[in-house]
């Protein structure tokens, strides 16, 4: 392992770090920070940016090999998302359950009835399909108007947006980490020449395990959240909005619930029970959210002008349109820097001492999971590198009977794992949720590591201690 590329790469993941955490866009700071990496590591730099279809991996390929599946789940869920939100579906969900459980109760129980509707609202907009880059435009003025409602300081308001992170990981998702990780299952499977369906490999795998990893992320996340708030407010802290501009009051019509709940449950459905790609479930959602939503969508044009009906439609898919590409570019982006890290020698000798590692494999995959994150700042294309390479170390270490190990338990745990180390100071939705909010990270970020990296943290090793104890589970 070369001493130098080893200090480039930890180089220019700390750069990566500093300058994103200092507002510096990652789209520009990965590419320097790429170029460090070839340097150091005596890579060929425009072949190291720029290379397609070649051996070596390359920046540029490393954003287009997540293309087809990050392009799926990120402009599908924008567009959802905004016809939940121009619709006015969201605001409908939350006002049934803030009247239903928040409104009639007073003091400390109105705190923990709020953040409990909000981790459900969280929930079920998680589990429905819309992409966590976009729910935090969607969740930021709902969670003003609660905190505003029930006096809460909204400083807490960055905790409330990291309560979705349990059902980011939740088995049947339609989310980032569990469509790749079920992605890097298949690439093991295809290379392997094995059936994906024979081995256990489905949105699914891991049930069990995953679910009580996800109960428990949800349940320590909330319980925090409930205790800072109400601690803040007897110590005589209130809401203030500050410098933030609050949310209008929404005038006119919006759906009734159970029309809202149904597109989100259609997509959970086709996802996690029927077995659809996540294609074909997040459009089957969005059509029928259109259909539902299409007489409560805004009748004017962001001019003020009168439009039609189908024109207000075109207007909410044009805006979710325009939302996904930069959402789009912020998960794959830092893949192009994994990509020049993960094609070093010094990377591959990292690899290979891990391999190494007696231990065993869904214990290694949490371990290279973790330190992959860490280093390459991409869940999503940690999880196409850690879950075949651990599925192809344990096919080594007993000989090749695939019987002996199981694919799903090895998977489901690097899925969870893969969501400990994504949300640092530095990551787009932590920096993006404080900007919208106006907070600083002295003031926010505590409650945001607490609920997306120690909980997270918890929860995998509860999936892993799950795993190992009753290998039947997976």
């Amino acid at each position: 392992m070369s001493a130098i590329g080893l200090i480039g790469i930890l180089v220019a993941m700390v750069l990566f770090l500093v300058m994103v955490y200092k507002n510096c866009v990652s789209y520009w700071v990965a590419i320097l920070c790429a170029i460090i990496v070839a340097l150091t590591n005596e890579l060929d730099i425009l072949s190291a940016l720029f290379t397609l279809g070649g051996e070596q991996s390359s920046f540029l390929q490393g954003m287009v090999d997540l293309l087809p599946t990050m392009f799926k789940v990120v402009f599908m869920g924008a567009i959802i998302g905004k016809l939940y939100t121009d619709s006015g579906a969201v605001t409908s969900i939350a006002n049934a359950l803030i009247r239903a459980f928040v409104e009639k109760r007073q003091g400390p129980s109105k705190i923990t009835a709020a953040v409990i509707v909000i981790a459900v609202l969280n929930c079920l907009l998680t589990l429905g399909g819309i992409d966590g880059y976009v729910l935090t435009f969607t969740m930021v003025p709902i969670c003003l108007a609660v905190c505003q409602q029930c006096n809460i300081p909204r400083r807490f308001i960055g905790g409330f947006m990291t309560l979705n992170c349990a059902f980011m990981v939740f088995p049947g998702s339609p989310q980032i980490y569990n469509v790749m990780g079920v992605a890097g299952a298949q690439a093991f499977a295809g290379g392997a020449g094995l059936n994906p369906a024979e081995l256990g490999i489905s949105s699914t795998m891991g049930m069990i395990p995953g679910v009580v990893a996800s109960i428990i992320i949800a349940v320590l996340s909330v319980i925090t959240m409930i205790i800072v708030s109400k601690r803040a407010v007897a110590r005589g802290e209130t809401f203030e909005a500050g410098t933030v501009e609050m949310p209008p009051v929404r005038e006119g019509r919006t759906p009734h619930v159970i029309l809202c709940i149904l597109p989100l449950i259609v997509v959970f459905v086709l996802y996690s029970i029927v077995k659809l790609d996540v294609f074909w479930a997040l459009l089957a959602g969005m059509i029928l959210a259109a259909i539902l939503f299409l007489p409560f969508l805004p009748k004017q044009d962001v001019r003020g002008n009168q439009i039609t009906l189908l024109g207000s439609l075109r207007e909410t898919f044009n805006h979710g349109a325009n939302q996904y590409p930069n959402a789009l570019m912020s998960v794959i982006t830092p893949a192009g820097l994994a990509a020049v890290v993960t094609s070093t020698a010094t990377f591959g000798a990292i690899i290979g001492m891990l391999s190494g590692l007696p231990i065993n494999p869904i214990i290694l995959a949490v371990i290279m999971t973790v330190i992959i994150v860490a280093l390459t700042s991409s869940p999503p294309a940690t999880l196409m590198i850690v879950i075949p390479a651990v599925l192809g170390v344990a096919m080594q270490q007993f000989a090749g009977d695939i019987t002996a190990f199981s694919v799903p338990a090895i998977a489901r745990t690097s899925i969870i794992a893969a969501s400990t180390l994504e949300t640092l100071p530095f990551n787009g939705l932590i920096v993006l949720t404080l900007g919208l909010t106006h907070c600083t990270h002295k003031q926010s970020y505590k409650y945001m590591f607490l609920n997306t990296v120690v909980y997270t943290t918890v929860g995998t090793i509860v999936a892993a201690v799950l795993f190992i104890l009753f290998p039947g589970l997976g």
